[in-house]
């Protein structure tokens, strides 16, 4: 059962019933969420999470009702040089980690810009307006990143391109509908 909160609200609605030979209206309580569905686009800077994102506008997301949200996990992963003692290293990759994790994030951000550029030439070819929120970061694990963003942020679809292990992993432990947008290949058969 979904619990009450602030952006849940009790709507009335008259059924007409049938009692008796009469007719007469019945007052109902009805439950109606007025949160706007959420969407998640998860982007990777390739042409599989872009075409998902133009995929999920055009076929999924309801312009009217909708809340789109983009998110880039800039992937880090910690290598260690075993040329050097082992004070050393750990000061080298602090540092080392520190400008991985900049640029890694820095990458994501420019992901999720290009995604937002994306939106905003689709809205202006159908003059509509859509909601929008931009999230990036950096993970060692990006596939569970994005299953913990699901949870904290109660996404109800998330979208993901047909591209590798991280859309496979999302499919099958996601908390909500997982679709995966491929792209239709060109047949070379006539």
């Amino acid at each position: 059962m979904k619990q009450f909160d602030m952006r849940i609200f009790l709507v009335w609605f008259f059924q007409l019933q049938l009692m008796d030979n009469m007719n007469f209206v019945v007052p109902k309580l009805k439950i109606v969420d007025m949160e706007k569905k959420k969407y998640l686009v998860a982007l990777d800077g390739s042409e599989n999470s872009d075409y998902a994102l133009l995929w999920a506008l055009e076929n999924l997301v309801d312009l009217n009702n909708g809340l789109l949200l983009l998110l880039s996990v800039g992937v880090l992963s910690w290598g260690t040089s075993f040329e050097y003692s082992a004070v050393t290293r750990n000061i080298l990759n602090g540092e080392k980690k520190k400008i991985q994790k900049q640029q890694a994030e820095q990458k994501a951000e420019d992901i999720v810009n290009n995604g937002k550029k994306l939106i905003t030439d689709f809205l202006a070819i159908k003059k509509a307006e859509l909601p929008l929120e931009l999230y990036f970061n950096s993970s060692t694990d990006p596939a569970n990143y994005i299953l913990d963003f699901i949870r904290e942020q109660r996404i109800d679809v998330l979208v993901l391109g047909s591209r590798g292990k991280i859309s496979q992993h999302c499919l099958q432990f996601a908390s909500c509908t997982v679709v995966i947008a491929r792209k239709k290949k060109e047949s070379h058969i006539k």
